[in-house]
């Protein structure tokens, strides 16, 4: 399935935007659980998925074709979250991450990408990685990013909400934040809804539905 954002940017947009060293940022929401957690947890992005220098018009396409990955970054504010070993991924497959790499195993949960960590040595964090295409540049880079600690097993739910606000990122995506602006404008995308128009208020510096 593929989804588009469409994002409209007047030419004082952009002298703002340019002139503020700014990006336009998205996020993508993730829902997870850990084996040794209670509940699924559901939480505001931790990572910038996309940011880039924007032009009048401008279009975010992907498809919701995942790979997990397995990262050293420390979850910090600002790290660049860099993923160290990756596999392709679908939906009711577990995939254990032992000996720096993945292997496809068993189905896990049914509806989510599952991670297995049985690596003893070292600490990583897990997560996402998803493919877009930005004004026909094609980047693929970290949705979410999550600790697992050893014999420990995660499900990752994905979804198409997506998080569309500015920054000071530097273009690219996998960046840690510790929260999302109050302004960010929340984009919820279906396969019966599968496109939005973005305006760009020029007063406010916010995203709208348009």
């Amino acid at each position: 399935m593929q989804y588009q954002l469409k994002i409209n940017i007047s030419t004082t947009g952009l002298n703002n935007i340019y002139a503020a060293y700014q990006t336009v940022t998205l996020c993508k929401q993730v829902t997870y659980y850990v084996s040794t957690s209670k509940a699924a947890t559901s939480v505001m992005p931790s990572l910038v998925w996309i940011a880039f220098e924007p032009l009048q018009v401008n279009t975010v396409i992907w498809t919701n074709n995942y790979s997990v990955y397995a990262s050293g970054t420390a979850l910090q504010p600002g790290n660049t979250i860099s993923p160290n070993s990756s596999i392709p991924a679908q939906n009711s497959m577990l995939y254990t991450f032992s000996d720096g790499c993945f292997t496809a195993g068993t189905t896990g949960g049914a509806n989510t990408i599952n991670v297995a960590n049985q690596e003893n040595s070292g600490t990583y964090n897990f997560g996402l990685t998803q493919q877009a295409s930005i004004n026909g540049v094609s980047a693929t880079t970290p949705v979410n990013c999550v600790p697992i600690l050893y014999n420990e097993q995660a499900n990752f739910t994905t979804s198409e909400m997506v998080y569309i606000f500015l920054s000071s990122c530097e273009s690219g995506g996998g960046i840690v934040i510790s929260q999302l602006p109050t302004g960010a404008l929340t984009v919820s995308l279906s396969s019966q809804d599968s496109s939005a128009t973005i305006g760009f208020n020029d007063t406010t510096n916010l995203f709208y539905i348009s």
